[in-house]
């Protein structure tokens, strides 16, 4: 008879003994219980349908309970939380109720257009900590950034969590010497990165803003322009003494005379020289730096628990 293991056993009492009378009573269950066992079997040519689920032996990595005759190493195998995929005794991969693990690469981060992360595979990135329990797998990875001055995360409370980077009203850029070599497009005081203390060579550095006001400092060499307004010259009490003659005659606004000596010059006066100069510049108002922008979220793979 059939057992649950799928192995079969015939009943006792099926022998026939010779030269006694075969008997229906005798042979009939048993060929009837054999009947039964093909009728249940599985068909290997698929010609047949299930009528039951497929049941496999959980498996581990390094041997899966579901496998392919030319490699026992690649298939199948049941995690704590889903089902494993292992190639070669390796696991490539995991399904979970909230997503894929081996699809999306942890500390993934994706531009995402809908209001809240897909699953709890995901986390919007807004400076928050996450529980390094949930989020094992990106703690394991955080722990190595940190590690190499990646100031995107941090180490939370130092024992339950850790933080990870705000990206609220933040645009993203490459790190300035990606590869090895800086490019040098982000560096200096001369933009609004390097201004505000941003390092674009650390990966997790903010900077920038948005507005800007100009200071003198700021402002193009330039040379003033305007004109330059002369008062008047007025003469008062004055009197003009002829070297010739030796007489002294008042000043009038005829011919002038020969050898004349002005020796009184305290009456001598010029009004105040002023300058009036054209205005240059504006008001010093701040003015925005925001290129034309559409606003997403942010979707970091942080791998947590489904």
């Amino acid at each position: 008879m059939p057992s649950a293991n799928g192995v079969y056993s015939l009943p006792s009492g099926y022998l026939a003994v010779t030269g006694t009378t075969i008997q229906a009573s005798q042979h009939n269950p048993p060929l009837e219980d054999i009947a039964a066992a093909l009728t249940a079997r599985l068909s290997r040519d698929g010609t047949a349908a299930m009528t039951g689920p497929i049941q496999f032996t959980p498996g581990v990595v390094g041997l899966p309970g579901a496998v392919f005759s030319t490699d026992l190493t690649t298939g199948f195998y049941k995690t704590t939380n889903g089902i494993g995929v292992a190639v070669g005794g390796v696991k490539v991969g995991e399904f979970l109720a909230g997503g894929i693990i081996g699809a999306r690469v942890i500390g993934e981060l994706v531009p995402y257009v809908c209001t809240t992360a897909p699953s709890s595979l995901w986390v919007l990135p807004f400076g928050q900590t996450l529980s390094r329990t949930t989020y094992a797998a990106l703690w394991t990875q955080a722990q190595i950034e940190i590690a190499a001055g990646n100031t995107f995360f941090n180490n939370g409370d130092g024992s339950t969590t850790f933080g990870i980077g705000d990206l609220r009203g933040r645009v993203v850029a490459g790190k300035d010497n990606m590869g090895g070599s800086a490019a040098g497009r982000l560096t200096g005081s001369g933009n609004a990165f390097g201004a505000q203390g941003g390092d674009p060579t650390i990966l997790g550095a903010t900077g920038g803003a948005q507005s800007s006001t100009l200071l003198t400092a700021n402002l193009p060499p330039y040379t003033p322009s305007g004109t330059i307004t002369n008062g008047a010259i007025t003469f008062s009490n004055m009197q003009v003494t002829s070297q010739a003659t030796g007489a002294s005659q008042g000043f009038t606004t005829g011919p002038s005379q020969a050898n004349a000596d002005m020796t009184n010059r305290s009456g001598v006066a010029q009004a105040t020289t002023t300058f009036t100069g054209t205005a240059q510049g504006g008001t010093s108002a701040a003015f925005p730096n925001v290129q034309p922008t559409i606003i997403t979220n942010y979707i970091l793979f942080a791998g947590g628990q489904a």
